[in-house]
């Protein structure tokens, strides 16, 4: 991914990752989730929100591409879910 993309701050405690993904399902409406990844004193939060801004999964985690990591993951795994449960 593009380091540009990051949305680095100097603040801090800005947000420092964001990704949009949508779950299209034929007949229903878009759900989008965001990935959120911020920096809370020496440790990392990321957090998967739903398109309410409400938390779906979080965690901690000491570095940053670990936090990454673990969030793409957690994203991954959301979206397989729901398609294998449109599946059946």
């Amino acid at each position: 991914m593009n380091d540009k993309f990051d949305g680095s701050s100097k603040a801090g405690n800005g947000p420092r990752f964001r990704l949009k993904t949508e779950i299209a399902q034929p007949g229903l409406p878009r759900s989008v989730f965001d990935l959120n990844i911020v920096q809370r004193g020496r440790r990392w939060k990321w957090q998967v929100c739903n398109q309410n801004s409400m938390i779906v999964l979080h965690g901690w985690e000491k570095n940053r591409p670990i936090a990454r990591y673990q969030g793409y993951r957690a994203l991954f795994m959301l979206l397989r879910a729901s398609c294998l449960a449109w599946r059946d």
